[in-house]
């Protein structure tokens, strides 16, 4: 069973974008393998394949009842990053739904839950700064500029503090365009150099790079 499982959850992985039907069809046959045995083999992670399927279906209903499972089986098992990305990926299923506020609160309980932990690792200070931009995010959808402010500065404190140059430049522009989009000059401009001066300095990442000047 163990192996069945693996060998359909690869096969869904081929079709998740090209075709969700068929991708569907390997993750049920995975899940209706795993559900069969004791172990529940991989139960959770194939509930959140599937939900993750269907989000990128656009079918949000259906992405927030199996991202509900997985988040009620990492929950017993106390998988606090996994319980924290089932929120944070509530929450963006919420964002496409246009709950902005139901959204946030997703969001919100994710970053307290992952923060709870004492040690990150590095994946997890990763992920704890992405779910801040995605909250920043819709903040700023929300017109609310002083609280995307908030989670924007943090998660660029973070990036420091991690020494991760590339991160650093895409927050610096991230910063510069939420002030551009209130017509703050004198705020967005600094970062935009900022963004752009550090660019200069990396190796490679044309695309960054080219982001970064076009914004000078």
């Amino acid at each position: 069973e163990y192996i069945s499982i693996i060998c359909n959850n690869t096969l869904a992985g081929y079709f998740e974008r090209s075709s969700p039907a068929i991708a569907l069809k390997y993750i049920n046959q995975a899940l209706a393998i795993s559900e069969d045995t004791e172990e529940k083999y991989f139960l959770p992670h194939l509930l959140h394949f599937k939900g993750r399927v269907y989000y990128d279906d656009a079918k949000y209903k259906e992405a927030i009842l199996h991202f509900s499972k997985a988040l009620d089986l990492h929950t017993q098992k106390k998988e606090v990053l996994y319980i924290a990305s089932m929120h944070n990926n509530l929450g963006m299923c919420y964002g496409k739904m246009e709950k902005t506020d139901l959204a946030i609160n997703k969001t919100i309980t994710g970053i307290k839950i992952l923060k709870q932990k004492k040690e990150l690792n590095d994946y997890e200070h990763f992920f704890l700064n992405y779910m801040k931009k995605i909250l920043a995010d819709y903040f700023i959808e929300k017109k609310d500029y002083k609280n995307a402010e908030i989670y924007l500065i943090k998660s660029l404190k973070l990036q420091e503090n991690k020494k991760d140059t590339i991160t650093i430049i895409s927050s610096y522009m991230d910063i510069a365009g939420m002030y551009y989009e209130q017509y703050l000059d004198n705020l967005d401009i600094p970062f935009y150099k900022k963004s752009y001066i550090l660019s200069k300095k990396i190796k490679g990442n044309y695309l960054l790079k080219k982001n970064a000047a076009l914004n000078m």
